[in-house]
């Protein structure tokens, strides 16, 4: 469906949890497979999201002057947008913290054995 379906509190809601849940858990889960560097990889994640969303902007665009877009659709994307954001920036959380907490334990256990 490509609106709210008739739902105007439940269905940005569930629109919104499950767009920040998929892509909170897709990117942590991503980084976290990756042995190191995982700023890195949650920096390129970042950058495929933003030419996604350009893509996505361009195609809003080109539909929204053929009046294609009603104004609950319009919403839905920009749920969802916003709730890729908030995933996004969740999964950054505790990828940055679970980085630094692994190179503080680098940094104590190379002091040791000094």
């Amino acid at each position: 469906m490509d609106d709210y379906g008739g739902h105007y509190i439940l269905g940005p809601v569930f629109i919104f949890l499950r767009e920040a849940f998929a892509v909170g858990f897709g990117v942590y889960t991503g980084v976290y497979t990756a042995p190191r560097q995982k700023k890195i990889i949650f920096t390129f994640f970042i950058f495929l999201w933003v030419v996604f969303l350009l893509f996505i902007s361009f195609a809003i665009g080109l539909t929204f002057f053929r009046m294609e877009w009603t104004t609950e659709k319009l919403l839905r994307n920009l749920t969802e947008i916003t709730a890729q954001l908030v995933g996004l920036v969740v999964a950054g959380i505790y990828i940055w913290k679970e980085q630094k907490l692994i190179e503080e334990q680098n940094y104590t256990d190379f002091e040791l054995l000094d």
